[in-house]
Parts: C-alpha cells; sequence; structure tokens
C-alpha cells in the first residue's frame, strides 16, 4: 500500500521548482497532505498563517497556478515510472534519508528518487564533495580523478553532480560514488543521455540521486538548485576549477552556509578557472587541497566540527606561541592541509602566522 505522505509529496514536486522555501515550509507546518489539502479548498488563511510571508497578495497570486498544477500530477504513474526505472522514493521520514539534506532547511528537496545498491544515509556519513567546472582544463579533470581515486581507497564515498568537466572526472574512478542528477531519474537509461554508460555504471554500483519528478529533463534552473543537494550530501566540499558566477561556486557558497570544511586546488595563475579557488584560499574561505591527505584531514576537520556542535562545545585550540617554521613542522607531522609556499597561514583549521603564530 503506497504511504499518502509520498504520493503527497509527489504531487507537490510537480507543483514546487526545486528548493522552493515557501513550499518547504508550508510543509513543515501543515504536512505534505495538509498543503494539497488547503491548496484545493482554497485555504488561503490556513496558507498564509503557515507560509511566514507578510504579504497575503503573494500566495493569493500562487494560488491558481498551484491549482492547475495539481490538477496535472499524477503522482501514482511517477512512482510507476520510478520503480520502473529501478529507483525508489525517499522522504525525510524514510530510514535510508540523509541527515545532511534536513540542514537545509525549508530549502530541503520535497523527496528523493535514488538509484543504486548502497544505502544513501551510511555513503553520506563518509561522503566528500567534489565540484568544479564543466569546462575543466585537463589539469583539471586530471587532479580531480587523483583526488577522488584516493579518497576512494580511504573508503571514503565520492559526492558529484552527473556533468560535463570535474563531475564526469570525479565519478568515473571509484564506483564508491553518489552522482546528483537534475534530471527525472529515469532518464538514465534514455539512449541520448551524455552519460548513460557512466551513470549505468553508477546505479549498479553505487548511487544515483535526484530531486526531479521522472520525465523532467535538465535546465539550468535545475542544476543551479542541485548545488545545494551536492554541497549538504558531502562531510566536507573540494572545489576544483571554477569560473567566477558558476555553479560551482554556488556550491561553494552552500557548503560554507552548511558549515561544512571547504576546499580549493589551486592551479596555474594563467588559468582563468584557478583564480576562484586562489580567491576563497587567500581569502581564508577555503583550504588549500593539493593531495589526498589534505582532503583527508578537511573529512577530519568536519567529524571535529560536527561532534562540536552535537555537544554544544567548542573545539580547543593550544595557545602556546609559534614560529612560521615550528608552524609548518607542525602540520606537515600531522599530515594537515597548509599551503607550502606561504607558512603564515592555514586557513582549514583557523591558525594565523606573522613573526610569531597562536591559534585562533
Amino acid at each position: 500500500m503506497t504511504d499518502p505522505d509520498e504520493l503527497a509529496r509527489l504531487a507537490l514536486m510537480r507543483l514546487a521548482a526545486p528548493g522552493d522555501e515557501l513550499i518547504g515550509r508550508l510543509i513543515h507546518k501543515l504536512s505534505a497532505a495538509g498543503v494539497i489539502e488547503a491548496i484545493n479548498g482554497d485555504a488561503l488563511a490556513d496558507l498564509h498563517a503557515a507560509s511566514e510571508i507578510d504579504d497575503a497578495d503573494v500566495l493569493a497570486r500562487q494560488l491558481p497556478g498551484w491549482q492547475l498544477r495539481l490538477r496535472r500530477a499524477d503522482p501514482a504513474a511517477d512512482l510507476e515510472t520510478g520503480y520502473a526505472s529501478k529507483a525508489r522514493f525517499l522522504t525525510p521520514d524514510s530510514a535510508e534519508w540523509p541527515a545532511g539534506l534536513n540542514e537545509l532547511g525549508p530549502a530541503q528537496p520535497v523527496g528523493l528518487w535514488v538509484r543504486g545498491p548502497a544505502d544513501l544515509r551510511i555513503a553520506c556519513q563518509r561522503a566528500v564533495t567534489i565540484t568544479g567546472s564543466r569546462a575543466a582544463t585537463p589539469y583539471g579533470s586530471h587532479t580531480a580523478t587523483q583526488l577522488a581515486t584516493g579518497v576512494a581507497r580511504a573508503s571514503h564515498a565520492i559526492v558529484a553532480e552527473l556533468a560535463d568537466g570535474i563531475g564526469a572526472a570525479a565519478l568515473g574512478e571509484s564506483a564508491l560514488c553518489v552522482a546528483v542528477l537534475a534530471s527525472g531519474i529515469d532518464l538514465l537509461s534514455s539512449r541520448g543521455h551524455p552519460y548513460r554508460y557512466l551513470a549505468h555504471f553508477l546505479a549498479e554500483e553505487g548511487l544515483v540521486v535526484s530531486e526531479c519528478p521522472p520525465r523532467t529533463n535538465a535546465t539550468p534552473f535545475r542544476r543551479r538548485a542541485a548545488h545545494r543537494i551536492t554541497a549538504a550530501l558531502g562531510r566536507a566540499t573540494v572545489i576544483v576549477e571554477a569560473a567566477e558566477g558558476s555553479g560551482t561556486l554556488a556550491t561553494a557558497e552552500h557548503a560554507q552556509m552548511l558549515r561544512r570544511p571547504l576546499g580549493a586546488v589551486p592551479g596555474p595563475v594563467t588559468s582563468e578557472l584557478s583564480e576562484p579557488c586562489h580567491r576563497l584560499i587567500r581569502e581564508g574561505s577555503a583550504a588549500l587541497v593539493s593531495n589526498t591527505q589534505h582532503v583527508l584531514a578537511l573529512m577530519a576537520s568536519a567529524s571535529d566540527a560536527a561532534a562540536a556542535r552535537r555537544t554544544g562545545t567548542q573545539p580547543q585550540h593550544d595557545e602556546r606561541q609559534w614560529t612560521p617554521q615550528e608552524f609548518v613542522q607542525a602540520l606537515a607531522d600531522g599530515g594537515m592541509p597548509f599551503a607550502q609556499d606561504d607558512p603564515a597561514y592555514c586557513p582549514a583549521h583557523g591558525w594565523q602566522c606573522d613573526e610569531g603564530c597562536r591559534s585562533t
């Protein structure tokens, strides 16, 4: 017997755009079935009270469009299509639902289609997100592949978008992967899918996830919305090449908002795709990452931060004074990420050096 909450969420996925925070707030206050009942019943007062917005006219303008899309929605057909694609449907109440998605608040997915034999919740407990430009250079693709291979050998999963460039490079070398789609999960099997064979491998060995209803094509908006999921599924995020104003930097912003450790790979100073990574490192927003050990150190800091949030404590810092040389040696001995050509600063752990340095 189909869960009524599942059917309601499938219908709302046809009504709302991915990441729609208004719908997210309504679901939180009224439940998915309650939102549909209120929309179909013209219960504007109930919707307004649950929406947390001041202007009721906003909802009044939305209501006719919502009602039209609900009439067109066929959640039972979507469920049948998804199941025929060997996928399963998750809601926030599912045992397999990753806790990291809940940190998105009202922007969390209404539901999630998942294909693959692994358990998504367990995979994401030890997952690192690797993301970057879709127009990657050979250097960027090689680096993403090397990092993903090393991290997978250390028994961590890789989260990346199933897209050109860095995403494909990160996903192509390991079965321990979670590929994020910006289209319906049933389209993986279509002859026109650019990564049909890679997606088939991932679906048989790892995991493929999508918040989009079946038969939904990828669009620039859906790709951009998927960045928040890519950031939320990983315990830490690593940027390998990015263009200014790109979706990759949107992923970095989501990671920062979610308080996930952020790393960036440096590149040639002549490459425009390396400049955003250099800026993130220079500003202290990201740790310098150039090898697998740096990524693993980033993951360790993610575990420490998560433990601190659970207990409500702050990480303990050493108050001793360090010379720059002692600081660099301590990081090298501990396998922590740092910029070897700049011993005065390590953004990953909040250390700063000038003539002497103190943990901050």
